[in-house]
C-alpha cells in the first residue's frame, strides 16, 4: 500500500466529470440505430486521449 493521500472529490469535481461525459466535442456520432448512438473518437498518429 502506498502512502499516497486520498482525494474524496467534491461537487465542483463531479460536475466537471458529468460535464465531460456529456460533451460531444472530439467525438463523431458513427450510428443510431433504434435510441442508440455509437459515438467515435479518431486519434491522428502520435495524438492520446486527453
Amino acid at each position: 500500500m502506498s502512502g499516497d493521500a486520498v482525494q474524496i472529490p467534491d461537487d465542483r469535481a463531479f460536475i466537471n466529470f458529468k460535464n465531460e461525459c456529456n460533451s460531444e466535442e472530439g467525438w463523431n456520432s458513427n450510428c443510431n440505430k433504434s435510441g442508440i448512438t455509437i459515438w467515435i473518437q479518431i486519434l491522428r498518429r502520435g495524438e492520446s486521449i486527453a
